[in-house]
């Protein structure tokens, strides 16, 4: 074993099963790399936060609720953390699955976040609240992909501008 500074692991090498570990950090001494047998493994962070891992070319985006981690997206497909009371993880379960057990639908869990990013909108809720909300680093991509114009934003910008046309 290796260490740095600030008890941050270095490097590991485990002989008996042939594997070599190498750990990179931030200025905060949140590891941002992690390399196992010369596979990359890239952490991105928000703040403190890990919002993505990228291994290789696979990216996984992890989601958020209140009390943690509560999701992620692999190879395109999400997955949601059902938990106990005490918040352990239980299982993880495909969101379509789920929705489609409950309310026998087709869903995807995109249409969930755009839905709630657009209701959030609509209610007035500034719009870089929703992009930390959502995870996103880009407030372009909460904007762009994300927020829908709904009948009632219209109608309350037509009326603005019957208002400022007065």
């Amino acid at each position: 074993m290796q260490w740095g500074h600030v008890s941050n692991l270095i490097a590991i090498t485990d002989d008996d099963a042939g594997k070599r570990y190498t750990y990179k950090y931030n200025d905060q001494g949140i590891r941002t790399e992690k390399v196992v047998n010369g596979v990359v493994h890239k952490y991105y962070l928000q703040g403190e936060q890990i919002i993505a891992e990228k291994i290789g070319s696979t990216l996984i985006k992890f989601y958020y609720d209140a009390t943690g981690i509560c999701g992620f997206n692999y190879n395109g497909s999400d997955y949601y953390n059902l938990k106990n009371i005490q918040g352990d993880i239980l299982r993880m379960q495909h969101v379509s699955r789920i929705v489609k057990k409950e309310i026998t639908t087709e869903f995807d869990f995109h249409s969930l976040r755009k839905t709630h990013a657009s209701m959030l909108a609509e209610m007035g809720v500034e719009q870089k609240y929703i992009q930390t909300r959502l995870g996103h680093a880009d407030l372009d991509m909460t904007i762009d992909v994300y927020e829908c114009t709904t009948d009632i934003m219209g109608e309350r910008g037509r009326s603005a501008l019957n208002k400022l046309f007065r």
